[in-house]
């Protein structure tokens, strides 16, 4: 699989994304998955946003962002007892039911935008995995 950009070139524009924009990565592996989801969330975190993260794999969701707040600089954990950060295992947010319908997952995404809102933040960011799509 032939890359369009460089990781660097990647991560760096995750500091400075756009609004309403969408990003699809192909990762070699979830060393690399785990470093684009730190660099994603940590800008989130600093730039006082909300993030919501929708992981799967052989790591568990809560282990995963455990093993992120010791390798970077943003403090996962606080982010997360504070509910700038939710976590939920990509079976809940995409098809929680069993089977994936389009309509009830940009529900579920108006529902959480509606929510952040309401919470003060100014930004929604969201990612999820999409290995179950295969």
């Amino acid at each position: 699989m032939q890359r369009l950009c460089s990781e660097t070139h990647f991560t760096k524009n995750f500091k400075e994304s756009l609004l309403n924009t969408h990003i699809c990565l192909f990762h070699e592996d979830e060393d690399e998955r785990d470093r684009v989801i730190r660099d994603y969330l940590e800008a989130g975190i600093t730039g006082d946003e909300q993030c919501l993260c929708a992981l799967e794999g052989q790591k568990e969701p809560l282990n995963l962002l455990k093993e992120l707040s010791r390798e970077g600089s943003a403090d996962f954990a606080s982010a997360l007892s504070q509910g700038q950060v939710t976590v939920y295992d990509s079976r809940m947010l995409f098809y929680p039911e069993g089977e994936f319908v389009p309509e009830q997952m940009i529900g579920r995404l108006i529902q959480a935008s509606t929510m952040s809102a309401e919470m003060g933040y100014p930004i929604l960011r969201a990612f999820g995995e999409l290995n179950w799509a295969e």
